[in-house]
């Protein structure tokens, strides 16, 4: 066959076999590459060489051009093109169902070109590569971030094309917290909206080679606290790296800071231990240094916090780029470790182990510091730690938001619906579900159950409305038992003692503060006239 040569050409040289590749530099897409090329690099993949397994002295039969693109109306979701890449916006724990189609341009110039002869190579960007012999696939991703996903088409010829790259945004529940549920009382009225029964926020996703941990943590006196496990543990996780992604270099860590105060640094020991259990000393314990870590509090003993109040803490941070001071044990005779300026990278510390200790720790997944109060009497508390990766580490920072678009509730007792939230008038009491709905601009709704109790009403019977003669009284009883009495006397005895006509009227208070009132009308008659009677 006399090869056809379009005007556009390259020619690469193995040995002394000369193999052509086509390829066009006209219009779009994903241009194809003879699989002996290092363009791209898969495993899975063989030369075209190797699928002969001899070289041979004949010409290769060149490549023709493929273009892969999103099938954009068969995949769910529908991608979003933005002109650069098409995202595919995703509820957590939903599929995703990937199509794409190959364009053949210059199909059956030197060999026949179609889907239905080709393969597919997928790496769905979260570690999981397939190869399939039909361009769709349906793909779940079990976590919320952000996934660059990829596939190329081998033809019959064992050319592909480029990657076509997706990026699939995945969103998570907004809602944080569900909120402790007010208690109504029977027949209030009251407005109700969302918010009254959770916490929530829109969720975003970024890029970011800096994890901080921001709780408050005790570290007390080791030895005589927990003298089996003197060592206290906190983690960050980091999940914006590809996966089998490692640390390669010592410089691939910026830093690794901790803000904290404790008396008497001599105590400690710091280690830093990576997902796969690789791990660095940062400071090693050995029996020496009294120097405080920021300004401890007072009392600095025992082993419950509550009798220790957190002093005031300092940065101190590690670094192999950063100027230094040396180790934190040369250091420590001083009355106080100098603070890390971390605004003007000065005073940094020296690990006692270099941080190429850590070189082939995975990058996504659980860090831990590990704070060991080897030595007894001195304690402390840690604020936060960051351990802070090279930003040259991520693949293409990039993040995204899943807005609030709409929340609403249903449930029982909802009499109207104003700007400000739902109107409830219970009229029975009892525990009521209500289910509280969340929706995203990603088309997901999220939902959470919570149950509104409803108390009952105190009971109050003043009776029925009474009359009596004047230079009489009575005894009007409110009940008892309750926590207030408000009489429209002004009185708040359970008891009052009437005397003179009118309408009375009582609000009582129950334990449950919910209230009742009941009210009676006292008539008070006149004492008729003295009737003379005369004797004759």
């Amino acid at each position: 066959m006399t090869p056809f040569f379009p005007k556009n050409l390259k020619l690469s040289f193995i040995a002394l076999n000369i193999l052509i590749c086509f390829c066009s530099t006209e219009g779009f897409g994903q241009i194809l590459q003879k699989k002996n090329r290092p363009v791209i690099e898969d495993k899975n993949l063989k030369t075209a060489a190797e699928s002969n397994n001899i070289l041979t002295d004949e010409i290769k039969t060149g490549c023709q051009q493929i273009i892969a693109v999103f099938d954009t109306l068969e995949c769910i979701p529908v991608p979003q093109d933005t002109g650069f890449f098409f995202y595919f916006r995703v509820c957590l724990g939903d599929s995703v169902f990937f199509k794409i189609k190959g364009i053949y341009p210059e199909n059956d110039s030197l060999y026949h070109q179609s889907d239905s002869l080709a393969t597919f190579t997928w790496n769905f960007g979260d570690g999981t590569k397939l190869i399939t012999d039909t361009p769709s696939i349906w793909h779940t991703y079990d976590t919320a971030k952000g996934f660059e996903m990829s596939v190329y088409i081998t033809d019959t010829n064992n050319c592909i094309s480029l990657p076509l790259v997706g990026r699939i945004t995945v969103t998570s529940n907004p809602i944080n917290k569900v909120n402790p549920m007010p208690k109504i009382c029977l027949y209030d009225t009251v407005t109700l909206q969302a918010s009254t029964f959770t916490t929530y926020s829109s969720y975003s996703y970024s890029q970011i080679t800096s994890q901080k941990f921001d709780s408050l943590m005790f570290i007390p006196d080791g030895p005589n606290c927990d003298p089996t496990n003197p060592c206290y543990n906190t983690d960050v996780f980091f999940t914006s790296f590809l996966p089998n992604q490692t640390i390669t270099n010592a410089n691939d860590i910026l830093s690794i800071c901790v803000f904290m105060e404790h008396s008497y640094v001599g105590d400690l020991n710091f280690r830093i231990v990576c997902p796969n259990g690789q791990s660095d000393t940062l400071k090693e314990y050995i029996h020496w240094g009294g120097a405080d870590m920021g300004i401890p509090g007072y009392p600095d003993e025992g082993c419950n916090p509550v009798n220790n109040p957190a002093g005031t803490p300092w940065s101190y941070c590690w670094s192999e780029i950063y100027p230094n001071i040396g180790t934190i044990n040369a250091n420590a005779g001083k009355p106080r470790l100098d603070s890390t300026d971390r605004t003007n990278n000065i005073n940094y510390y020296l690990a006692d182990e270099p941080f190429s200790n850590l070189v082939g720790c995975p990058l996504n997944g659980k860090w831990t510091i590990e704070i060991c109060d080897k030595w007894a009497i001195d304690n402390g508390y840690i604020f936060e730690w960051t351990l802070n990766l090279s930003p040259e580490l991520l693949p293409q920072a990039w993040g995204y938001t899943a807005e609030i678009d709409s929340t609403w509730v249903e449930g029982p007792f909802i009499i109207d619906t104003i700007l400000a939230g739902y109107l409830i008038s219970p009229s029975d009491t009892g525990f009521f579900p209500y289910t509280v709905y969340i929706a995203d601009n990603f088309g997901c709704t999220w939902d959470t159950t919570v149950f509104l109790r409803v108390l009952p009403l105190p009971e109050v019977n003043l009776g029925n409305d009474t009359a009596f003669c004047a230079g009489n009284s009575i005894v009007l009883d409110a009940g008892a038992g309750m926590k207030n009495y408000l009489w429209n006397t002004g009185s708040t005895n359970r008891y009052i003692t009437v005397s003179q006509g009118g309408i009375y009227s009582v609000t009582v208070t129950a334990s449950n503060n919910c209230k009742s009132s009941d009210s009676i009308e006292i008539i008070v008659h006149p004492l008729p006239p003295p009737k003379l009677i005369r004797h004759q």
